[in-house]
């Protein structure tokens, strides 16, 4: 799907994997942030998705002309999950209103896994 809105040069159509790109780019360089999940975690196992794939952990829906995203995230052990989630939520919004010119209603933020340091 697409969201479309009308600009002073005509009708413009976004399309759902272009909005997912920008809302996984917006995570990088978030502290507590170490990847994104995908969409659905199958049988308890958990994908973590390489830098490259961001974009399939953001499902991106619409309310007619509102958009609403839900992000998969994995955060770092002992980071204040609810102070992350409002870093990314807010992030997230602003890159991708910036970058689609649409206005997104609601972010919400999965938080699927939490990455443990490895143990010398």
């Amino acid at each position: 799907m697409a969201g479309s809105f009308e600009s002073p040069h005509g009708r413009l159509e976004v399309h759902d994997d272009v909005i997912a790109t920008l809302a996984g780019n917006a995570l990088a360089g978030i502290d507590g942030v170490v990847g994104m999940s995908a969409r659905s975690v199958k049988d308890g196992i958990l994908e973590v998705l390489g830098r490259d794939n961001w974009s399939r952990g953001v499902e991106v829906l619409w309310d007619g002309d509102k958009m609403h995203l839900n992000l998969n995230v994995v955060v770092a052990y002992g980071v204040a999950i609810p102070e992350v989630a409002a870093r990314v939520a807010q992030r997230v919004r602003t890159k991708v209103e910036e970058g689609s010119g649409i206005p997104v209603s609601h972010v919400e933020i999965r938080v699927n896994g939490v990455k443990v340091p490895d143990r010398p």
